[in-house]
């Protein structure tokens, strides 16, 4: 195959990889990712609440108590206003806590649910990382190649070899910064686009599906090795949060 071919191969390969990848990310968003960040969302509102009720039960409790103080100890001489704030907060305070497991549990079933919708993702990712860096390199190839193939003939290999290891980019540099340099340069969407959040895996999806059944070992697993898995800290706080009530829960029993 000529290097023309090979470039018009590239080409096509990075025409369908692609779409291909347009599609799987498309499907993602409006499913498993959607749901995830529906659930993630909900959960930031939640935390918001419960957040603020806290720091109202502080500062209306301080209040209070400065009064009681003002009034020498006589309760009906201290603020009613204050005192009704403090039960508002408190009210709050209790609604949120009483939902916070069964919202904390939604988030952790959405995260297992997408899994293999971000595995998808992240073999198009990939492939298409692979189609980019292939047509790119092809048309530079193909730019100079009757020049390069001019050189080699005269001698010139390891002289265009040494320029090469030069560049940036070249194999003397870690991999992983060539592949973000890459994708920073070829790519029109960013590299955060294509993690999606990223995965799961086999190992801790099964943990959190056990954790979800109230199981103990599996919590103190997740607790003590990975809920710094999880890049979000809404979902590190949700994890963590279902676990510690899981080994709560066992330790009273």
């Amino acid at each position: 195959m000529s290097i023309a071919e090979r470039t018009s191969a590239a080409k096509r390969e990075l025409e369908s990889a692609t779409a291909h990848f347009e599609e799987v990310r498309h499907a993602h968003r409006m499913g498993a990712g959607g749901n995830i960040a529906e659930a993630v969302g909900n959960l930031d509102i939640l935390y918001r609440a419960i957040d603020e009720a806290n720091q109202s039960i502080s500062e209306y409790g301080k209040q209070v108590d400065a009064e009681l103080v003002d009034a020498n100890g006589a309760l009906n001489r201290a603020s009613s206003s204050a005192k009704k704030k403090l039960q508002e907060a408190r009210s709050k305070a209790d609604d949120c806590a009483a939902a916070q497991d069964k919202v904390e549990r939604v988030v952790i079933q959405r995260l297992i649910d997408a899994d293999p919708s971000v595995i998808a993702v992240n073999s198009a990712c990939k492939r298409l990382t692979s189609a980019r860096l292939s047509a790119v390199t092809y048309e530079a190839l193909s730019a100079a190649y009757d020049a390069m193939a001019r050189a080699v003939a005269a001698g010139g290999y390891d002289l265009i070899r040494k320029e090469l290891d030069a560049m940036p980019g070249a194999p003397n540099q870690s991999m992983e910064a060539i592949r973000e340099r890459n994708l920073r340069s070829l790519l029109e969407i960013s590299s955060s686009d294509l993690r999606e959040g990223g995965r799961m895996g086999p190992i801790l999806c099964q943990n959190l599906r056990a954790i979800l059944a109230n199981d103990v070992r599996a919590a103190r697993t997740i607790l003590e090795r990975h809920v710094s898995d999880f890049p979000d800290t809404s979902v590190q706080r949700a994890v963590s949060g279902v676990c510690r009530r899981i080994i709560d829960n066992a330790e009273r029993q």
